[in-house]
């Protein structure tokens, strides 16, 4: 997920960050603004919410030999 994308995602969810790509164009990062305790709770909880749609890559799963005899 683009930082384009997490900004519309999170404005979708009533917050308001800002994307830095115009300033770091390969990187996808955005800026939070620290607010009031009430404020920090709802951008946290809705980060929560966008971030766990995201699909994230699982690990390989172990592989397990037989026992050598």
């Amino acid at each position: 997920m683009g930082a384009e994308e997490i900004v519309q995602a999170l404005v979708e969810h009533g917050v308001l960050i800002r994307s830095l790509a115009a300033h770091h164009a390969t990187r996808g990062l955005v800026r939070v603004t620290v607010g009031d305790a009430q404020q920090n709770a709802r951008c946290v909880s809705a980060f929560e919410r966008v971030v766990g749609r995201v699909q994230r890559p699982q690990p390989p799963a172990q592989l397990t030999l037989p026992d050598a005899e």
